[in-house]
């Protein structure tokens, strides 16, 4: 089991690094042919997609451990995993559409103003489209990326790693088009929204081919049925992935209020460029959460542990180097990719403290969500969350954007402390059952 996990992960990583390259040239595209207000706003608009991933309600992670431990117990028909997985599907795509009629609904009672800092009307107009548009678009992404907790759930991540890069290297390529030819903005971004969509819905199709599944009626019962076992932990889920997905974003709103559209841009290079690292990091994490429910299904303690303590290593030798490279060279770094000067020494040193204390957290994370010990990660990424807005507006009022990054730090650290105990407590306590 090792040397496929660390296969997986290898994989996963390998794909995640050309992904987030792309996301980086891609980056370094807008912010090169478009004005710095525009490059703002599409440093918001990209955020929605992640921002959507978290309105699951929590049903793909659970899913995913679902169908691992079914995985785990050799059941030689899959036909309960199917029922789950359709069951799950149903949920999604009824939610999405509601939600998505909600969004077009409630447009006309945003305070775009306010939103985007700006009481420029043309930038109102066409920020508030795009938000509408991508919401829709990433809502719709949600339900067709199900395969992604299928894939991770029968340990076969290769895929998942494969079709992120095909995904973005298609994007990419479509991008180069649009600017080439000179396509608006606005119609850029929306294409983009939209290649992304697409792209899900053929690996969804191809998850079903691969594993020779038809599209499933499920009976109302039936549904149901699946559903209550489900949603015991999907409901922690959806409030982990839901607080989580805003602690990591919260942050952008925030400069963009204080500081506006093209503030915000700035710090959005320097946080991604962070965030690169952080996503690699995660990425080699990820086919470990499925490995760490099938261990604790087996009783094998000492490799959870083992693999716990190794991930725990790694954090510091990636982190600790790149906040000393990035501090000296990130500002012509910066220049070279997006022809951009930001010569600020605290930006780049404290969003690097926060990507180190963040990937600490997000290692003793994955673990615990693979064992199911969500409630008091919940509980802490909340509390993160409400402490940050009055501390990030207190400190960014005396120290600017520098402030908001100290906030960010503050809030994450309870979190550092509170996952490794957990995590080893509740090792700690499965030895000393199997004695």
């Amino acid at each position: 089991m090792t040397k496929k996990v660390f296969i997986d992960s290898i994989t996963y990583v390998i794909s995640t690094f050309f992904v987030s390259l792309i996301w980086l040239v891609l980056t370094g595209l807008m912010a090169h042919h478009f004005t710095a207000y525009q490059f703002g706003l599409w440093s918001l608009v990209i955020t929605i997609n992640s921002l959507c991933l978290s309105l699951d309600l929590g049903f793909a992670n659970a899913l995913r451990n679902k169908i691992a431990s079914l995985f785990a117990n050799d059941r030689n028909n899959d036909k309960e995993e199917l029922a789950y997985f359709f069951s799950t599907f149903y949920v999604f795509l009824s939610i999405v559409v509601v939600l998505s009629l909600l969004t077009l609904f409630s447009k006309n009672f945003i305070p775009w103003n306010i939103l985007f800092n700006t009481s420029d009307q043309a930038i109102i107009l066409e920020g508030s489209k795009l938000f509408i548009i991508a919401i829709i678009f990433s809502l719709f992404n949600v339900v067709f990326s199900l395969n992604m907790a299928g894939f991770f759930g029968y340990q076969e991540s290769f895929w998942n790693s494969l079709f992120a890069f095909l995904s973005k290297l298609s994007i990419l390529v479509l991008t180069v088009c649009f600017i080439s030819i000179r396509i608006s903005f606005f119609w850029t971004t929306v294409l983009l929204f939209a290649g992304i969509l697409f792209s899900s819905i053929f690996a969804f199709n191809f998850f079903l081919h691969k594993r020779k599944w038809k599209i499933l009626y499920i009976e109302y019962k039936e549904l149901i049925y699946k559903l209550k076992e489900l949603w015991s932990k999907s409901i922690y889920f959806a409030f982990l992935q839901l607080f989580a997905v805003i602690y990591l974003w919260l942050d952008m709103f925030i400069v963009t209020k204080n500081f506006g559209l093209e503030v915000v841009g700035d710090y959005s290079l320097v946080k991604r460029g962070y965030l690169v690292f952080s996503t690699l990091y995660l990425a080699f994490l990820a086919p470990i959460w499925s490995a760490y429910t099938v261990a604790i299904e087996k009783n094998d303690i000492a490799w959870a542990k083992k693999v716990l303590n190794k991930s725990c290593l790694i954090v510091f030798f990636i982190f600790i180097p790149l906040i000393f490279f990035i501090c000296i060279f990130g500002a012509k770094i910066i220049y070279f990719w997006t022809g951009k000067h930001i010569n600020n020494l605290s930006l780049y040193l404290l969003l690097g403290i926060w990507s180190l204390v963040y990937s600490w957290n997000n290692c003793f994370s994955i673990f615990l969500n693979a064992t199911g010990n969500l409630k008091l990660q919940i509980f802490l990424i909340g509390l993160a969350i409400v402490l940050f807005i009055p501390l990030s507006n207190y400190f960014g009022k005396y120290y600017g954007v520098a402030g908001i990054c100290t906030a960010l730090i503050l809030v994450s650290l309870p979190i550092a402390v509170s996952n490794p105990i957990q995590s080893y407590l509740f090792l700690n306590k499965k030895s000393l059952l199997k004695s």
